[in-house]
């Protein structure tokens, strides 16, 4: 894994993105990369309900939300910014 990759992503999100966008952490799992970096409005979406109950715990979104990241439960034009490192 190229270490420098996910920061060069961090920082592109922090220019790209407004202090009023959502970005979702698809498949945020227990030991989400993205949540650590503190980017804006963060909302955890994960299929495992046991990795969102860690979430909770380690509280490192402003939201969690149990769905299928094929199938969101948001409105098209209510989420600025979906993003995954890495989805299996």
């Amino acid at each position: 894994m190229n270490v420098k990759a996910p920061f060069t992503v961090i920082w592109f999100l922090r220019k790209l993105l407004n202090s009023d966008d959502v970005i979702l952490d698809l498949g945020c799992g227990p030991n989400s990369r993205i949540a650590k970096f503190k980017l804006k409005y963060l909302v955890g979406v994960e299929l495992f309900k046991p990795y969102i109950e860690v979430a909770e715990k380690s509280r490192t979104h402003d939201d969690l939300v149990l769905a299928d990241v094929r199938i969101l439960p948001f409105r098209e034009k209510g989420v600025r910014c979906r993003f995954s490192f890495r989805l299996n």
